[in-house]
């Protein structure tokens, strides 16, 4: 079970992460709202299942309704294991949803995982097809990604041990 909406956005609200847990209550997704660059940088950890990503995801697109997020980040130098199975998801439902909520960039932080590494890429690339509202961008580092984002110096540092 997830935590409910209010909850969340009380606590993104104050600038602090929030993370998510799957059914057996292990963490797999740390989030962190930076309302200066409008930006969600969405750490993802561990092997996730499509309904971790379906799940979390629908309380994302009503968060960045509330938030105004402009750019999300995933880091997903932590995760492991294939999450293809979502791809249909996120390209059928969560990418109309996300245009149509405000938001312009999607950036993915490759993991080191080949088949987690492959499944964000197969993601990008189906994301692609047909549609320019929305600025996609594949880095190999967490630095670059949030320099793309917009991020300074000060906020780069926040993710030195993150």
């Amino acid at each position: 079970m997830l935590t409910p909406l209010p909850i969340v956005i009380q606590t993104l609200s104050t600038g602090a992460p929030f993370t998510f847990k799957n059914k057996f209550g292990v963490p797999f997704l740390t989030a962190r709202y930076h309302d200066t660059i409008k930006c969600w940088v969405a750490k993802w950890v561990g092997f996730v299942t499509p309904e971790d990503i379906i799940q979390s995801s629908e309380i994302k697109l009503e968060l960045m309704e509330v938030f105004g997020v402009q750019t999300i980040l995933n880091d997903n130098r932590e995760l492991e294991g294939p999450w293809y199975d979502a791809n249909d998801w996120i390209q059928t439902v969560w990418l109309p949803r996300a245009i149509k909520g405000g938001v312009k960039r999607l950036g993915q932080i490759l993991s080191t995982d080949a088949y987690a590494a492959l499944s964000a890429t197969e993601m990008i690339s189906a994301l692609s097809v047909g549609q320019d509202s929305m600025e996609l961008q594949v880095f190999v580092s967490l630095a670059d990604g949030l320099r793309w984002a917009g991020a300074d110096q000060e906020i780069i540092d926040q993710y030195s041990t993150y």
